[in-house]
């Protein structure tokens, strides 16, 4: 459950809360809302190491 998390971490992003109190990931915010909103059973980013590499060399 955690591990998008985890690796968020370990590739050197972070998270927080912006001055309207959107969640910040990187230079992203999103409006927050309640859990149902965001649970799907598809990943919405990769996971893959592979993925993951291309996505930081854009």
């Amino acid at each position: 459950m955690f591990e998008p998390l985890i690796q968020m971490y370990e590739r050197g992003g972070g998270f927080g809360l912006d001055g309207t109190g959107c969640i910040e990931v990187d230079m992203v915010a999103m409006p927050r809302h309640g859990m149902q909103r965001y649970l799907s059973t598809e990943p919405r980013a990769p996971l893959t190491t592979e993925e993951l590499d291309a996505l930081d060399s854009q």
